[in-house]
């Protein structure tokens, strides 16, 4: 039941921030010219499924709070979920085409992108592990 409350607390939390981000997005294209207008079903289905996006992407760190799920377990449930939520919803919005070369594309920014998230958590976590072991060293040493 926690784990319940907890994701649909962080999905709540995040969801907000998909049509937030849509926005942004389309106020760029807009004032670079790509895009003049945008029809009322198209920009509903995008709010709609963005918002989904975001829920599920804020929803799903819960696999890191399950002790039994080991963190590469939890790390490869997290990259496959959220893989198959962009993937979707990037789909259905026409953001990009069900064909080899575009799905290929997409497929390696996400996968590299949540790679070189990880390494930059390992590294940060890494460093401050070492700084943290270190001061206790040190307060042991001089006690």
């Amino acid at each position: 039941m926690k784990h319940l409350r907890y994701f649909v607390g962080h999905g709540l939390f995040a969801a907000p921030f998909g049509p937030i981000v849509l926005a942004v997005v389309y106020l760029v294209l807009y004032h670079s010219g790509v895009v003049t207008t945008v029809a009322v079903d198209r920009i509903a289905t995008e709010i709609l499924t963005i918002t989904l996006l975001a829920f599920v992407a804020g929803a799903l760190t819960v696999v890191y709070r399950i002790e039994s799920i080991p963190i590469p377990i939890a790390i490869l449930i997290h990259a496959a979920v959220l893989y198959l939520d962009y993937a979707v919803v990037y789909l259905v919005n026409g953001w990009i085409d069900f064909a080899t070369l575009p799905f290929a594309v997409f497929s390696l920014c996400f996968f590299l992108g949540f790679a070189l998230t990880w390494l930059a958590i390992f590294w940060f976590t890494s460093r401050h592990a070492r700084r943290l072991t270190l001061s206790l060293q040190k307060q042991r040493e001089g006690k």
